[in-house]
């Protein structure tokens, strides 16, 4: 026997009926091997159990989701004003921290938090520092910090050096409220309350499904997330995302958590052809853009279509559909 993958052979789910091995499947088929009975379960997954099978990761985005708190939490207790999950500039900020300087003039930092197992690397940093950056020309803030439980590698402090990134390990940070606890406790609680208010406004979330290739660059950053953010939406696609996960398994998260997804089908691309099914199988609000000229699928060509020339075209039409659909909640 072999342990199922799905809970680790801790015998929880549903694939392994409780006892943790694949060739105990309830819906074993007779004279199938474990191989061929796993892959049976991956189908089952995939229609029904995937909320199940990704208990795991979504327990580790909860778990990043409270690291936040925790963070923001910290800074509170020392005397900033805070926000969490914050829209800017058609990025999402995790802690947005106002703090008073010894001359009493305020700095607005963004704060990037990271609850890793192991070290930060490179990626991340650079990922956050073009963001930063944005957010500075655009006169948003005045510094960006990125906090991390177990600390960075070496190039990722040498990368931060370079594109002035302050870096944070979590333990440094509580040590600067030391003695604070009480605040703390009292910040998270406050912070808990502020992020389930009912009323509370949180951006429209829009993901973005195309091709990975150079060729899409400006229809990406001119076309949509440009337009997206003048409408005061949150704009990402998967090569935005930091994560230490399978990239479709991150991609899914995403399109479950936005609020629309814009699909470009221009070259029939597989893998954005399957994110625009998952979004359709969700009966997530989709809007499908294409090329003038390229060849729309068969089994898309019924649905609607912004079919662009020009990048001005393009962001003319996206910009009324988008606030039809995500403003006037038209379907």
């Amino acid at each position: 026997m072999t342990h199922c993958k799905y809970c680790g052979g801790t015998g929880t789910c549903p694939v392994c009926s409780g006892s943790g091995q694949v060739g105990d499947l309830k819906f074993q088929v007779q004279g199938r091997d474990a191989a061929d009975v796993e892959r049976v379960a991956t189908r089952f997954i995939d229609k029904g159990f995937e909320h199940w099978a990704s208990k795991n990761k979504s327990e580790a985005v909860l778990a990043g989701y409270q690291f936040e708190r925790e963070v923001a939490a910290i800074y509170r207790a020392l005397g900033a004003r805070v926000e969490v999950d914050v829209g800017l500039a058609g990025s999402q900020i995790d802690v947005l921290v106002r703090e008073r300087t010894s001359s009493g003039s305020e700095v607005t930092v963004a704060v990037e938090c990271k609850s890793f197992q192991r070290p930060v690397g490179i990626e991340p940093v650079v990922s956050f520092a073009s963001v930063a950056l944005l957010l500075k020309q655009r006169g948003l803030i005045d510094r960006a910090t990125l906090v991390a439980r177990s600390g960075f590698t070496r190039q990722a402090r040498d990368a931060a050096s370079e594109y002035s990134l302050e870096l944070l390990e979590f333990a440094d940070l509580e040590q600067r409220a030391k003695g604070k606890q009480g605040a703390i406790e009292v910040a998270e609680q406050q912070l808990a309350q502020e992020q389930s208010a009912p009323d509370r406004e949180r951006p429209k979330r829009v993901f973005v499904v195309m091709p990975f290739a150079k060729e899409f660059e400006d229809v990406y950053m001119l076309g949509i997330r440009n337009v997206a953010e003048d409408l005061g939406f949150t704009v990402e696609r998967a090569d935005d995302i930091e994560h230490t996960q399978s990239i479709l398994d991150v991609i899914r998260a995403r399109i479950r958590a936005a609020d629309a997804v814009v699909g470009d089908t221009t070259g029939s691309n597989p893998n954005v052809l399957y994110e625009i099914g998952y979004a359709h199988a969700l009966d997530s609000p989709t809007i499908l853009i294409a090329r003038k000229g390229s060849q729309v699928p068969f089994d898309l060509s019924s649905v609607n279509h912004i079919m662009y020339e020009t990048i001005v075209e393009l962001r003319d039409r996206l910009k009324k559909r988008l606030s039809a659909v995500l403003i006037d909640g038209e379907a």
